[in-house]
């Protein structure tokens, strides 16, 4: 009896955590490229490491995928006489809505004796947040790899308006050093400078419309996010 009650807290208090833990959505639109009219009851989900997640596009051919744990997700697409789509590699992060429209195309083979096979497709980051422009983009570990840096702090830097001091503190928008928020993985530390670049997921910088659960801030809030099971 006492292994029970200790086993069902802890199942209890991982689901409490879970569902108080920051998470991310994706939303879109999707329609019929032949006519550009609403796809209504589309099948749509995000699979994350035998995780799904599922859902059904409106009358408007409107759907959301929510809560998402931070992490790399494949969005599915599918619909009787359409071509299946698999989109890969859709990075989410804390506080985040990553808008995917998309226009399926007409499949013309015979659906009952033939299953088509869905298409893949990769994921193409947005140069800017259709939802909040003046969000800076977010960078991925692949990103991270390809860029000439050697810390954090440094590929940070290269969004625009970033001023990265020679301690590693980080300043937003022209504020004053000690202004900006840092949070891994949700905990709030003092300095990126400890964070190897190798354990990063995924990051970015809020800098404006900032949720009021990150504090008063002046400046602006870095978000990081390390290799979890969703992200692998």
């Amino acid at each position: 009896m006492r292994i029970i009650q200790i086993l069902t807290y802890s199942v209890l208090l991982f689901s409490f955590s879970f569902l108080n833990a920051s998470t991310g959505e994706i939303v879109g639109k999707i329609t019929d490229a032949d006519t550009g009219e609403p796809a209504v009851g589309v099948t749509v989900y995000a699979s994350s490491n035998g995780f799904d997640y599922p859902t059904f596009t409106d009358e408007e051919g409107k759907y959301v995928l929510k809560p998402l744990p931070p992490g790399n997700y494949t969005l599915h697409l599918s619909y009787p006489g359409y071509q299946p789509i698999v989109m890969e590699k859709i990075p989410i992060l804390a506080d985040q809505s990553v808008v995917i429209d998309y226009a399926l195309e007409t499949f013309y083979g015979n659906v009952i004796v033939v299953k088509p096979e869905p298409e893949v497709v990769e994921y193409v980051h947005p140069l800017m947040d259709p939802i909040n422009p003046t969000v800076c983009p977010v960078l991925t570990a692949e990103d991270l790899q390809r860029m000439p840096v050697s810390s954090l702090p440094e590929a940070l830097a290269q969004a625009p308006g970033i001023i990265v001091n020679d301690d590693g503190s980080i300043q937003v928008r022209a504020a004053r050093p000690g202004s900006t928020t840092y949070l891994v993985d949700g905990v709030k530390v003092r300095s990126l400078r400890g964070v190897p670049l190798n354990v990063v997921s995924t990051s970015r910088i809020l800098n404006s419309f900032i949720p009021a659960k990150y504090g008063d801030t002046t400046g602006g809030v870095v978000l990081v996010e390390t290799h979890s099971y969703f992200s692998r």
